[in-house]
């Protein structure tokens, strides 16, 4: 999912929070703890903090057998779910800190599966009362450091003749050159041999250039911290302005080509007509060189070539001047001087070894919005055949806010179970419902049984956001699976929107 507001983020927060004083105050409750854990999870699948649903799957695979007193609450157990409580309680933290949870969890769900399958666990990783010898996990500690200082030395070693032989490489060519500007000259077989042996030296360089390419590649495979700050990247060499840049592939939906006589006007806007699932679509297109200064180079056959880039449920068309093959590479971090320029999010290098940018394609979309003006957006309005309405019922706060904010193109109205669902639905009339299962009062089986008794919901569309399929819905869409994607397809599909 894409970046998390504030309002959600600290929704979440504070079911998470609940969670834990649950489990602090009674950790034998554990049908409440059950039903915590199980919202706590989907909430965490949907946002997209897979950490935490990992941590609250595992515990709920553990409280599950509890429950069904396939074994018993001792001494070791509660040390394990107290461990795992204050490890979820430190990913909400690295969440207020840096907006993920990210972090190290393999411990907790092998020791999590072991205590739920019934095996013997040894809880002393956890029990801080108990101490225990670190005198063999320091000996490792200095093999892992040293290792990490001679993969570190060496790919130092490596970068360095690297770029030595990069300078080496422009020098000889540069003499190759001046070599040709003179064999008019005197001695011209003299200068022939010389040109001839530098030429040769040319590709022993370009050679070992190969081969200290694949050497520092070994090293990205090896060294963790150098894989970090170095990852490859797929996507195109493009120019605008006679400027060359990188597009990743990442926000890519498709590469066409248009002859710009075929292009449309839509409220001032340029569009590209498309046929989608037989219908009409307009998908509106933006010079990539009206971002950056100079002037914009023509093609020599006539078409026009443009990326088909997707963010937050948006499409646009990027026209380039042109480009070249898709590629593979390698990127590397921007510098800190380059941190007040959002548009661009890395650098490559090309086959040339220049440095070229990554521009970045949320930015670039964003930027092209702000060029549209008020006619732009009205014909975005008037192009939607209408405001469709749509009722989210789940006892979840924060899963309401976060379908909410998913489906915000539409009129979301929410309800907080079946039976403030149903008397919503007699006072409004719905496009779609959109509905979970487990839920206090009235659940989603038998609410949707009241709904369908209803004449004018008989045929309404409705979408089970839950955990297991219900009979009278038109689509499931699985929270523990849950894709931003998934949900947004499943409603314009049943809305034919």
């Amino acid at each position: 999912m894409d970046k998390i507001s504030k309002p959600l983020q600290n929704a979440f927060i504070i079911d998470v929070k609940n969670l834990i004083f649950t489990i602090n105050k009674a950790p034998k409750k554990t049908n409440k703890i059950l039903n915590q854990l199980e919202a706590v999870k989907n909430s965490g699948n949907i946002l997209g903090y897979e950490y935490i649903a990992k941590l609250c799957a595992a515990l709920q695979g553990l409280y599950q057998v509890l429950a069904d007193n396939v074994i018993t609450f001792n001494q070791s157990i509660f040390i394990l779910i107290k461990a795992v409580i204050i490890k979820i309680a430190e990913c909400c933290q690295q969440i207020m800190k840096e907006g993920s949870d990210e972090c190290d969890i393999r411990l907790y769900i092998r020791y999590c599966d072991k205590a739920a399958a019934g095996e013997i666990i040894d809880t002393d990783a956890f029990d801080k009362n108990k101490k225990k010898s670190n005198t063999t996990k320091n000996i490792n500690r200095k093999i892992e450091d040293k290792i990490v200082q001679v993969h570190s030395k060496a790919i130092g070693e490596v970068l360095n003749a690297h770029e030595e032989m990069i300078a080496r490489s422009y020098k000889l060519n540069n003499q190759i050159n001046q070599l040709k500007s003179l064999e008019d000259e005197p001695s011209v077989l003299k200068l022939q041999a010389l040109r001839k042996q530098l030429s040769a030296d040319f590709k022993i360089l370009q050679t070992e250039l190969e081969s200290s390419h694949e050497e520092i590649f070994s090293f990205i495979k090896d060294d963790q911290y150098f894989a970090e700050s170095h990852q490859e990247i797929r996507g195109f060499f493009v120019y605008a302005n006679g400027v060359k840049y990188l597009i990743s592939g990442e926000y890519l939906s498709d590469v066409t080509y248009e002859n710009p006589l075929n292009y449309e006007t839509k409220q001032n806007q340029l569009c590209l007509k498309r046929i989608e699932d037989d219908k009409e679509v307009y998908i509106p297109v933006y010079f990539l060189s009206s971002l950056f200064p100079g002037q914009r180079e023509t093609t020599s056959n006539g078409l026009d070539t443009i990326f088909i880039a997707e963010y937050q449920g948006q499409r646009i068309g990027i026209i380039v001047d042109f480009m070249q093959t898709f590629i593979s590479i390698v990127k590397k971090p921007l510098p800190n001087c380059f941190n007040n320029f959002p548009i661009l999010k890395g650098l490559v290098f090309d086959e040339k070894y220049d440095m070229i940018p990554i521009l970045y394609i949320p930015e670039i979309l964003k930027r092209f919005r702000s060029l549209r003006g008020y006619d732009v957006k009205k014909f975005e309005v008037n192009s939607r055949p209408r405001n469709y309405r749509i009722l989210a019922v789940d006892d979840s706060d924060t899963t309401r806010q976060i379908e909410k904010t998913i489906l915000s193109d539409f009129m979301v109205d929410l309800a907080v179970d079946g039976i403030n669902a149903l008397e919503l639905a007699r006072q409004n009339q719905y496009d779609l419902i959109l509905t979970d299962d487990a839920m206090p009062r009235m659940n989603g089986e038998i609410f949707l049984d009241n709904l369908r008794r209803m004449e004018n919901y008989s045929e309404v569309p409705v979408v089970a956001f839950a955990a297991q399929p219900l009979e009278k819905a038109n689509a499931f869409i699985n929270k523990a699976k849950f894709k931003r994607s998934d949900l947004i397809h499943s409603v314009k599909e049943l809305l034919h929107d």
